[in-house]
Order: structure tokens, then sequence, then C-alpha cells
């Protein structure tokens, strides 16, 4: 086994940093795809329909802006009742979210056992 030093630190120093940064490179490059599918459909439905103005999910998030600025000045005075909370996020921005993204909004609870307790889950759609 190599006696520890300079070199065999930076060894161990660059094998680290290449396995920490390949998941992140990995997600990158799945993000570049993902990017370049919306705007090539973006793409083929402006050939399809000239007349109508498309956008892509990457556009139609990032005008999701105003929206959240709006829901977190709301939401600061309300500490102590997550209930009004949810209520604000699903009227206020979560529609916008998932229409953003192209899924469809029907918010709904879901019982589940947590620690054998029973716990309400808000789901706010399911792909189809």
């Amino acid at each position: 086994m190599p006696t520890p030093g300079p070199t065999w630190s930076k060894a161990v120093a660059t094998v680290c940093l290449r396995s920490c940064l390949a998941p992140r490179q990995q997600q990158r490059d799945d993000l570049k795809k993902v990017r370049q599918r919306w705007t090539e459909a973006a793409k083929a439905e402006q050939e399809a329909n000239a007349l109508e103005t498309i956008t892509t999910p990457e556009q139609r998030f990032k005008a999701l802006r105003k929206p959240w600025r709006q829901l977190r000045e709301k939401e600061q005075g309300i500490r102590n009742d997550p209930a009004e909370r949810l209520r604000l996020q699903q009227e206020m921005f979560f529609a916008l979210l998932l229409e953003a993204l192209g899924y469809p909004y029907a918010p709904k609870a879901e019982l589940v056992l947590m620690g054998g307790e029973p716990c309400q889950v808000p789901v706010l759609g399911l792909p189809d």
C-alpha cells in the first residue's frame, strides 16, 4: 500500500472528486437532454400551428417567479396553520407549476401509515 504523502493525497483527492462530480455531470447531461427535447417539441408544434405562441416547459417554469413571490409574501403571516398554508399553495402556485411542467392538476389527500399511524399526504396529481 502506498504511504500517505503529497502525491498519494492528491491521487485520493482526485478519485474522490471524480466520484463526487460524476453524478452531477450525469444530472447536467440528463437535464440538457430534457431541455433539448422540450425545445424540439416546441419547434415542431410551432411549425404545425404557425399562428399560435408556443412555449417550452422551461419558459413556463421561469414565468412562475411572480406567482411564487406573491405566495411567499402571503405565507409570511401564516406560521402555525399548515392547512391554511397548503390551501394558499394549492390556490396560488401548485396548479400553475404542474401546468407548466405538463401534468394535470388533480389535488387529493392520500392516507398512508407512518410509524403505524395514519397520516394524510397531499398529492397534487398523477401523471397520465
